[in-house]
């Protein structure tokens, strides 16, 4: 998901951003156009900003996943569960990661 919205969103941008320099009163075709702000305003505003919105939810959306990755516990990392709720507790964490219980040392059920 975060790679398509990544490719819209970067799609949509360059999109805009051709728009900008493809329009005639912008590209100097028509110099007596006085339209030249108004078109760089508007394809700034509907097609440059929210593609960069979207491609930068993408990159949100891709690095939320990989966090989470980052975040699961080996089994070898497990050692003990808490008491008060039973979530896993990784060795050397003196709280408890869920309910914040303290633990206490050299207990493992």
């Amino acid at each position: 998901m975060g790679t398509l919205l990544k490719i819209v969103g970067a799609g949509w941008a360059v999109l805009g951003v051709a728009n900008i320099f493809m329009s005639p009163s912008i590209s100097g075709s028509n110099p007596n156009s006085s339209m030249g702000g108004l078109v760089l305003l508007f394809n700034f505003v509907v097609f440059v900003l929210p593609g960069l919105g979207i491609c930068g939810l993408g990159f949100l959306v891709a690095n939320k996943k990989k966090r989470a990755a980052g975040r699961v516990a080996t089994a070898a990392q497990i050692g003990r569960f808490c008491g008060a709720c039973g979530k896993p507790i990784p060795e050397g964490n003196r709280f408890c990661g869920s309910c914040g219980k303290p633990q206490q040392e050299g207990i493992v059920t």
